[in-house]
């Protein structure tokens, strides 16, 4: 019988798992990968420890487990939505050293958040400003603003703006509008998640 095929059963955290040897093993800088390879010996890696039904305990969060497993049959995802549900998530990661892992949900966090356009018009002029983290700010328009001030955006329609934030997925979720002596402001804030 093929090793790979082999099922294996974990207790992680009082969740009970099975899967087989080659979906444990699939990422070869992981705990997981040298427990199960003759490498375990010559790393230094947790000792393993049986429950009384003989499966592998991992004192670890059994909840988080199922996406580690996940990950490791697709070498991809679908991440939880909280964001606390995440960061452990990421813990878990660097536990089970799985570098892909850990890269998937970082990249995720990173190209999550929102920019918030201003459209200031005066009496003679009419100038759009976009706020937010620079690293959406450089993704979306190609630029790096002040955190504190913004970036004014030159020849920029608020209609191109818009559509610019629709590409890259962005979607409105306020918006408001305030009139002060001769200037009219209308902020539009957009999220990605």
């Amino acid at each position: 019988m093929d090793n790979n095929a082999t099922i294996v059963q974990f207790n992680v955290g009082g969740q009970f798992y099975s899967t087989t040897i080659k979906t444990v093993t699939e990422d070869p800088r992981s705990i997981l990968h040298g427990v199960f390879t003759e490498n375990y010996n010559t790393r230094k890696l947790p000792t393993l420890s049986r429950d009384d039904s003989g499966r592998i305990f991992i004192d670890r969060d059994g909840g988080l487990f199922r996406y580690i497993l996940d990950y490791l049959r697709d070498m991809d995802l679908v991440l939880p939505e909280s964001v606390e549900d995440r960061k452990r998530l990421r813990k878990e990661a660097e536990y089970y050293k799985l570098k892909g892992l850990i890269d998937v949900i970082d990249n995720y966090e990173a190209n999550r958040g929102f920019i918030t356009i201003v459209d200031k018009k005066y009496s003679s002029s009419n100038k759009i400003y976009v706020y937010g983290s620079a690293y959406l700010c450089q993704v979306v328009f190609r630029l790096n603003p002040d955190l504190t001030g913004g970036c004014y955006l030159k020849d920029v329609t608020r209609e191109k703006c818009f559509s610019m934030l629709q590409k890259a997925g962005f979607q409105i979720a306020t918006s408001a509008k305030s009139v002060a002596l001769d200037e009219e402001r209308y902020e539009f804030v957009f999220v990605r998640d």
